[in-house]
This record gives C-alpha cells, structure tokens and sequence, in this order.
C-alpha cells in the first residue's frame, strides 16, 4: 500500500479514537486530518473496515466504532 494512504489511515484511526463518544461526521474527519473530498474519507474508512480496525454500520450517520485489534501497518 502506498506510504501516503497508509499515513493517512493511522491519522485517520487516531482521530475516531479520540472521538469514541461521539464519532464525528466526514466533514470533521476530513478537516482534523487535512484531507480534501468527502469521497476520500470513504475511500479511507472501506479500506480501515476491510483490514478490521472500524466497524461502520451502513445506512446511519456516524455509525463508526473503532474495533480493539490492534494492526501494527495501521500506525507505521
């Protein structure tokens, strides 16, 4: 996987962490970690639930949830 996504997915898993109360919308996703296109996050959060580290529930809003695996290419 190319360097860029796979720094951009670990900023993007360390964001939802820190919003497990709440999980934050695309748009917020997408300003707390400089990404630009709201077709990008989506990219971003298929690839994060293929690999198994969120859970998302299609059709609701906000329906992310970080899983407890632990994927050490998530952080490198």
């Amino acid at each position: 996987m190319n360097r860029q996504f796979e720094r951009r997915q670990a900023a993007i898993l360390a964001y939802l962490r820190t919003r497990e109360l709440r999980p934050p919308s695309y748009r917020e996703i997408m300003a707390a970690t400089g990404t630009r296109g709201l077709s990008t996050i989506a990219y971003h959060l298929n690839a994060l639930a293929a690999r198994g580290l969120i859970e998302r529930e299609h059709g609701k809003h906000r329906a992310i949830r970080v899983t407890t695996r632990e994927d050490s290419n998530a952080t490198t």
